[in-house]
């Protein structure tokens, strides 16, 4: 079996005009999750990131990931966006060269939930889901293709 099965390869457009490789993982993890998705991609960091839709009801899992590769110390916010209004969200001190990774589930429980994280200097940023249901997670990309 191929290493790759259920990895969706792709070109998307950046901010600066470059297009970077995004990389749609299906994951079937071990353990009590049974699918989740992510993606990857980034050409530059930045100092303000608009991450949309997520859930921590009902089995699901959201996920902030931030990395600073930067040589020095960043502060981040988050203010966390939901159906009912704005709420803290996770504040940290993250050293050069290290990722962390925050459970939104740990600040709220909600359908629908997007993340707005500030930071002191250029950081990057992803959102990662994972569930209970077998139902199949498939953005469309244009140009995507299957390695499978």
């Amino acid at each position: 079996m191929s290493p790759l099965k259920g990895v969706r390869l792709g070109r998307a457009p950046c901010r600066s005009g470059a297009s970077s490789l995004s990389v749609l993982n299906r994951i079937y993890p071990a353990g009590h999750l049974e699918w989740g998705h992510n993606a990857a991609g980034v050409t530059e960091t930045a100092d303000t990131w608009y991450l949309a839709e997520g859930c921590t009801a009902s089995g699901f899992e959201t996920w902030i990931l931030v990395s600073n590769p930067t040589g020095e110390d960043v502060a981040v916010d988050m203010k966390l966006h939901t159906g009912t209004g704005e709420v803290q969200g996770p504040s940290d001190l993250i050293p050069p060269g290290v990722r962390r990774s925050y459970n939104l589930g740990e600040y709220v429980t909600t359908y629908d939930v997007s993340t707005v994280v500030t930071a002191s200097g250029g950081v990057v940023c992803e959102r990662s889901m994972y569930g209970e249901s077998t139902r199949e997670m498939e953005p469309p990309m244009d140009g995507d293709r299957s390695s499978e």
